[in-house]
């Protein structure tokens, strides 16, 4: 090896040593992010199972660390980016982390909105059953988030494409809930609480599409496509991604 190849290592070297623990330090505080909205979209179920709104002010007022973290994610890649020459496979790690934590925040932001539309409720008095509908949305969109995160961490192309197939079962509680709201109708349900529960299902369906963003995002890490996934990619994921 000559001096100059060498020297190229040496630099190399030493740049990887500096690159690789601020990569860890961004990736710390993505996971910081969605532990915090992943809290928040947990008491936003519980605060509108239970009407509570001292939960659903706790929910508004947390936002504003989320928001915080985000911009320190941010200001971090950004610095990143200024003072260090990362490869390819970093690039899109990089990427990745920015769109995650957008994802997250606008996750987070959803979960405020729920947290708000408890506290606007009033006198409301939702029909249980259609709260149960809810509540399972809830539970769908955390099992969406938990997938792409899981995704991110441990690079599996296969959750990837699970999360496209758990969008599909939010839809269903979708529907299953517009059904229950119909069959309710017939027994002169208030429109108040017809509204109300349609802002909170679509609420929670758009939380369930950022997660399928920081899937897609995930993907782009792992492979290095841009893809947009749609409802076919949720039969390649029951058949078998791997095989992609």
């Amino acid at each position: 090896m000559s001096p100059n190849e060498q020297g190229a290592d040496s630099v190399t070297a030493t740049v990887r040593l500096g690159l690789d623990p601020q990569l860890a330090s961004i990736e710390a505080r993505v996971i910081e992010m969605a532990t915090a909205t992943r809290r928040m979209l947990v008491d936003a179920g519980i605060a509108v199972q239970t009407m509570d709104a001292g939960r659903a002010r706790a929910i508004v007022a947390a936002d504003d660390a989320v928001d915080s973290t985000y911009l320190a994610v941010e200001r971090a890649i950004l610095d990143l980016l200024a003072r260090q020459q990362p490869v390819a496979s970093d690039l899109r790690r990089l990427m990745a982390l920015l769109q995650t934590g957008m994802h997250l925040e606008r996750m987070a932001d959803t979960a405020v909105e729920v947290g708000r539309q408890v506290l606007r409720a009033g006198d409301l008095a939702p029909v249980p059953d259609l709260v149960r509908d809810l509540v399972k949305m809830g539970v769908g969109v955390r099992r969406m988030l938990d997938g792409a995160l899981q995704a991110l961490r441990e690079r599996e192309r296969d959750m990837c494409l699970a999360v496209v197939r758990l969008e599909g079962e939010l839809d269903e509680l979708h529907e299953a809930l517009f059904t229950h709201q119909a069959a309710n109708a017939g027994e002169g349900l208030p429109l108040p609480v017809v509204l109300w529960i349609d802002r909170v299902a679509r609420l929670l369906q758009r939380a369930g599409q950022h997660a399928v963003d920081i899937a897609e995002a995930a993907w782009f890490q792992i492979t290095g496509e841009l893809r947009e996934f749609d409802r076919d990619d949720s039969d390649v994921a029951r058949t078998g991604a791997g095989e992609l």
